[in-house]
């Protein structure tokens, strides 16, 4: 599907504008792994629908697991930095992720914490309005990272890899059938990856 119809679900399921959320995606030129980002990265419409979500919904905290290179990061960054408030908490095992945000995004808001997220969540819990989980693709590991994330967000869940062709997205919608059940999932083109989201 093209991103605006991928936005058009994420406006049903969130109570949002789809035509305000088009507008802010395309305000979006940071790109994704189809443009250069190293591998693993979201895929341009993938950070571009992250970063209308967080122009929308406007929240004052966003949880992140899973870091890598940045790409993720940087979408909801300059989304934050666009709506003038808000933080990132992003989690991940590798002390370095984060390397390829651009200069031309502030890091002024990002609070990065190099650990393993689930044990760092689950001793300091942050409250969040919206959850982007990109983590190990494991059942057990996405189950142990949504059951978590579900306890702490208000808002909006999203995982990615939902429907990649590989065991990875099998894994991921298995964890989203067992630990939430009632979401959606959308691949845009063209992003061979995929989101599952709900609202909590």
């Amino acid at each position: 599907m093209r991103l605006e119809d991928g936005l058009a679900v994420l406006a049903a399921r969130a109570q949002l504008d789809a035509g305000q959320l088009a507008a802010y995606a395309a305000e979006d030129t940071l790109g994704g792994v189809d443009t250069g980002w190293p591998g693993g990265s979201v895929w341009r419409v993938e950070g571009q629908f992250l970063y209308a979500l967080i122009r929308a919904l406007k929240p004052e905290r966003v949880i992140e697991i899973g870091t890598a290179a940045g790409c993720s990061a940087a979408h909801m960054l300059a989304a934050l930095n666009a709506n003038g408030h808000g933080t990132l908490h992003s989690y991940d095992i590798l002390a370095s992720a984060g390397y390829a945000i651009p200069d031309t995004v502030s890091r002024e808001r990002w609070r990065f914490t190099p650990a393993d997220a689930i044990a760092a969540l689950q001793n300091t819990p942050v409250r969040c309005q919206v959850a982007f989980e990109d983590g190990l693709h494991t059942t057990e590991f996405t189950r142990d990272a949504l059951r978590t994330l579900k306890q702490m967000t208000t808002g909006v869940l999203i995982s990615h890899d939902a429907l990649h062709f590989s065991d990875y997205g099998r894994m991921v919608r298995e964890a989203w059938d067992a630990e939430i059940g009632n979401y959606d999932a959308v691949l845009m083109e063209a992003s061979d990856c995929g989101l599952a989201f709900t609202c909590l």
